[in-house]
């Protein structure tokens, strides 16, 4: 059985993460809207020459 508090600490740093994400998504998408240009995985792997 957890204690409350390693629930509560669990839940909150869940929530911390989910807004990290939420932030690096929205970072993300303003790039990409500026330019809009993407890669298939031939292109990535030919560019890093894997």
């Amino acid at each position: 059985m957890q204690s409350v508090t390693n629930v509560v600490g669990r839940v909150i740093l869940e929530q911390i993460e989910d807004e990290y994400d939420l932030e690096l998504y929205e970072k993300v998408m303003a790039e990409y809207r500026k330019n809009p240009v993407t890669y298939s995985l031939d292109e990535v792997k030919n560019q890093l020459e894997l």
